[in-house]
């Protein structure tokens, strides 16, 4: 992936997934045996695994003139959004 056009700067980028057996709650489901009653531990396992949160968080600086560059290997089903968001000083 290449973002071009970027204020030179610091940024922080944050890469979230969801996919097969990632943020992927059915799958976990199935793996408990698809219980038709869940308990309430098992809801709070299936929340805790598939939350949301970001799979990489990290700080990149751009020069003046390039481009942000990183490579994301992308499996059949999933998606990703990725967010730079520039830290102001």
């Amino acid at each position: 992936m290449s973002i071009a056009g970027l204020p030179k700067g610091d940024y922080q980028v944050q890469v979230y997934r969801v996919g097969y057996q990632v943020n992927d709650v059915y799958a976990d489901y199935l793996k408990m045996g698809s219980p038709h009653d869940l308990s309430r531990e098992q809801v709070r396992e299936l929340a805790a695994k598939n939350d949301g949160r970001a799979a990489v968080t990290e700080h990149v600086r751009i020069a003046a003139g390039k481009s942000f560059e990183k490579e994301i290997r992308l499996r059949e089903n999933d998606v990703f959004l990725v967010t730079l968001e520039e830290i102001k000083k």
